[in-house]
């Protein structure tokens, strides 16, 4: 696993764990600005290396031809 691949899923996985609270945070509407803003810049950082890691990832290139069986299909 390259170290991008494993700091997306780093990222991932403490996102997920701290979701809950931060949703129950929402809807019993205690939850500060500053740590509504720190949750939000998590996602940020996983996005940008989520996309990092996409335009690095080469394009597919299928190679094939279709063969007409006289069956219709």
């Amino acid at each position: 696993m390259e170290d991008l691949d494993e700091l997306i899923l780093t990222q991932l996985k403490n996102i997920n764990k701290d979701a809950g609270q931060f949703a129950a945070s929402i809807l019993s509407d205690d939850i500060s600005q500053e740590a509504q803003l720190s949750f939000a810049h998590r996602f940020i950082d996983l996005a940008e290396a989520i996309r990092d890691r996409a335009l690095q990832t080469p394009g597919m290139v299928i190679e094939g031809g279709v063969i007409d069986g006289g069956d219709g299909w």
